[in-house]
């Protein structure tokens, strides 16, 4: 210890960090979802923490010591990259709320193409789409997946069936769709009566 060493009293208005726990956090990294109440109070809470009497070097009975001037420069930086991230970014945390699958049938009334949605994105919600497949189980047609924004679809698979409820199936994909897009299986003809199915699978991500 020297002369420039810098003490305080402890006081029961004051929270305490340990300043080893900082440079050596037992804590692992996380990802962390903040509501805006709990952002606006973290914002606060941080003028605490560029305060060198917030953070304990050494405790002693009557007092406790705190970091000195290179440490502390040290624990200002961390302070400074934690207040850039509660400023918040455009960037939506990517992860897995449920698994998704959509199933629709439908029975032909008449003859003619049909176009089936098999899903539409509902609101607060990002979907990943990774299995797309058709069938017509009465007779073999040409099959086509779509994925559309509004009125506006882009052909993602094309498929000839060669039997009477052959699958088409559109596998190995990763359609990122978000509110209001949807999924469409064409059957380019079919008959009064035909009997069609259309499935999707991936998973679902919760927008906040």
């Amino acid at each position: 210890m020297s002369d420039t060493d810098t003490y305080y009293r402890y006081t029961d208005e004051r929270v305490l960090l340990l300043t080893s726990q900082i440079f050596r956090p037992t804590a692992a990294s996380a990802v962390i979802q903040l509501t805006g109440a709990q952002v606006e109070m973290l914002r606060n809470m941080t003028q605490y923490l560029n305060r060198p009497n917030t953070y304990v070097w050494e405790y002693e009975i009557d007092r406790y010591l705190t970091p000195d001037a290179d440490n502390f420069d040290d624990i200002l930086a961390i302070v400074a990259n934690l207040e850039e991230k509660l400023m918040g970014n455009e960037n939506v945390i990517w992860g897995f709320k449920e698994r998704l699958h959509a199933k629709v049938e439908h029975t032909q009334v008449g003859a003619g193409a049909y176009t089936m949605t098999i899903l539409t994105v509902p609101a607060g919600y990002v979907y990943v789409v990774n299995y797309i497949v058709s069938n017509n189980a009465n007779r073999g047609l040409e099959h086509v997946h779509q994925i559309c924004e509004a009125a506006d679809c882009c052909n993602v698979h094309i498929q000839v069936t060669t039997a009477a409820g052959e699958l088409a199936i559109n596998t190995r994909v990763n359609y990122v769709l978000e509110e209001g897009d949807c999924v469409k299986a064409v059957f380019t003809t079919s008959e009064n009566g035909d009997f069609m199915v259309g499935r999707a699978w991936g998973y679902k991500m919760a927008v906040p």
